[in-house]
């Protein structure tokens, strides 16, 4: 990532903000999230909080990526989980039992937030 500096009219040297994560349609008052929501124009998509700074726009999961394991919008996926899944090693044998290695905090806040509502689904029976 480069990073510009503009000089203003006084040659003082401003350097540039922090850019926030991108979220796409930011679907009402996102900062105030307290658990993963599901993104309402895709089925599995889930726009999650950050638990370090809440103030933070919410990180973008689609859990349709990898085969199921999941892709994040976070700096710990992008940089550790994303490069082994990418090479494929979540489809070798010995790691098809240990996916959730590929998956970061938030992956896992989603999946656990499945499960609750699933479990409310069929106790609503």
């Amino acid at each position: 990532m480069q990073i510009e500096r503009k000089l203003d009219c006084d040659w003082n040297v401003q350097t540039p903000k922090k850019q926030a994560r991108p979220v796409p349609n930011e679907p009402g008052p996102v900062a105030a999230l307290k658990r993963p929501v599901r993104f309402h124009e895709e089925k599995n998509r889930w726009l999650v909080p950050s638990q370090s700074n809440p103030t933070d726009p919410p990180y973008l999961v689609d859990m349709d990526e990898y085969d199921g394991v999941g892709q994040c919008s976070c700096e710990d996926f992008r940089y550790r989980k994303q490069p082994f899944l990418e090479c494929g090693a979540h489809k070798v044998t010995v790691m098809k039992d240990r996916k959730d290695v590929f998956r970061c905090k938030h992956i896992r806040a989603v999946m656990k937030e499945m499960a609750r509502l699933e479990k409310k689904r069929i106790k609503e029976r």
